[in-house]
């Protein structure tokens, strides 16, 4: 492994065998995502691990989490077992449409930060097309998952590009799933939003809608970023 890991206030990630590295996306869904009422999580594609140890970090919850490639899968295994929550972290090397079918056990709280370019221009490496793009996971499969394997009364949470997630409501609603509370992303005070944090449940309620800038007026990290994150950044 390399000797550079990202470190984290509680725990550091190895990142260099993983087809997606720690980004803004993971660290936003992992820091929004309320974890206080699960005892079972399941997190949709983790790489190499850093959402699942967000969540562990603030949680007590048993946390399984689904990954496809198998160097990424590796990747976690070796993050989970330098972290003080291994006992509780679970990494299982499989397609998540063949976790859907064989898997029987449902779920408090699930998360994503999926595959989302569509009908894109690919690169030459394949492990990053299957981590970037929806050819493996769909948005129709990710919506009937998370219906399928989420408790009556249990809560999803997802990020998204703009874009991304009108396309995946759509699926969402078919499934009976709603969303229940979305924060809006901007890169830098007043921009243009690029991002969706989304908590989604088998509950029709109406949005809760807010918004988070990730930089200031002069382009230094916002106070509402440093807040989000704090119990996580260095």
């Amino acid at each position: 492994m390399s000797d550079n890991p990202f470190y984290f206030k509680q725990f550091k990630v190895f990142h260099n065998n993983s087809a997606m590295k720690v980004g803004t996306d993971a660290v936003l869904l992992g820091a929004w995502t309320d974890a206080s009422e699960a005892d079972t999580i399941l997190e949709i594609g983790t790489g190499c691990g850093v959402i699942a140890l967000m969540l562990a970090q603030k949680s007590f919850a048993l946390i399984d989490a689904v990954e496809i490639d198998e160097q990424s899968y590796y990747q976690a295994i070796q993050n989970f077992e330098m972290s003080p929550w291994k006992d509780r972290l679970n990494v299982i090397n499989i397609d998540f449409k063949d976790f859907i079918l064989q898997h029987k056990t449902k779920y408090s709280l699930i998360v994503s930060n999926p595959p989302y370019y569509n009908k894109s221009l690919k690169s030459n490496d394949f492990r990053k097309n299957i981590a970037r793009h929806t050819d493996f996971l769909s948005f129709e499969v990710l919506a009937f998952g998370i219906s399928k394997l989420m408790h009556d009364n249990g809560n999803a949470s997802i990020i998204l590009p703009i874009k991304e997630f009108k396309i995946f409501s759509q699926f969402a609603v078919i499934n009976n799933l709603y969303c229940n509370k979305k924060t809006l992303v901007l890169p830098q005070v007043n921009r243009t939003p690029n991002r969706v944090l989304s908590l989604w449940s088998k509950s029709k309620s109406i949005t809760e809608e807010s918004y988070i800038s990730l930089k200031d007026k002069e382009g230094n990290i916002s106070d509402e970023y440093k807040e989000l994150t704090k119990d996580y950044y260095l």
